[in-house]
């Protein structure tokens, strides 16, 4: 499983598409129109993903997974 896609993003990504306001209450992730759109944008030097019963942590360089593995993302 090597991934990089949360979907904690997607919405705020979605609102900014269509000129939406922000909702009230406080959002989890980030848009990610700018790189989208070509542009630099907000970048984190890691991302939190689950999947069904899997949950990883991955940096550019190493995915560490809920299931005590630590694997090196570039080989993925």
């Amino acid at each position: 499983m090597c991934t990089s896609h949360t979907t904690p993003h997607f919405l705020p990504t979605f609102l900014d598409l269509a000129s939406a306001p922000k909702p009230v209450q406080r959002m989890l992730g980030q848009s990610f129109l700018p790189q989208l759109m070509g542009e630099d944008g907000p970048a984190k030097p890691w991302v939190h993903v689950e999947y069904r019963d899997d949950r990883l942590i991955r940096t550019k360089e190493w995915i560490y997974t809920n299931k005590d593995k630590l694997m090196n993302a570039k080989a993925c």
